[in-house]
C-alpha cells in the first residue's frame, strides 16, 4: 500500500475518532461510577435511624434470628475438642484414599 493511501487512511480515522467523541454525553439518571450506582442519599435523621434498627432488631427476634453471643473461651475449647473427636471418630468413606 502507498505511502500516502496509508496517510489518508490515519487521517480518515482520526477525523472519525474524534467526531465519536465530540458527541454530547447521554444524560444519566443514575449517580456516577461504572455499575450506575444509585447517587448518594442524604443522611438519615438520627430518630429515624434508631426507629429503623429497632424494627429490624423486632423483625430478627420475631422470625427467631436472634444475633449469636460470642462463646466464653471454655465453651470455645470445648466445642473445638468435640469437633475434633468426631472428626477421627468417624467412619472412612470407601471412595476416597487418605493421604497421610
Amino acid at each position: 500500500m502507498p505511502k500516502a493511501m496509508k496517510r489518508l487512511l490515519v487521517l480518515l480515522l482520526a477525523l472519525a475518532s474524534a467526531a465519536a467523541y465530540a458527541q454530547p454525553a447521554r444524560e444519566r439518571k443514575l449517580g456516577p461510577g461504572p455499575r450506575m450506582a444509585p447517587p448518594a442519599q442524604r443522611q438519615m435523621p438520627p430518630e429515624e435511624r434508631e426507629r429503623l434498627r429497632r424494627d429490624v432488631h423486632d423483625s430478627q427476634r420475631d422470625t427467631g434470628r436472634v444475633p449469636q453471643r460470642p462463646l466464653p473461651p471454655e465453651e470455645r475449647e470445648r466445642l473445638r475438642r468435640d469437633v475434633r473427636d468426631a472428626y477421627r471418630e468417624r467412619p472412612e468413606r470407601p471412595d476416597r484414599e487418605r493421604n497421610r
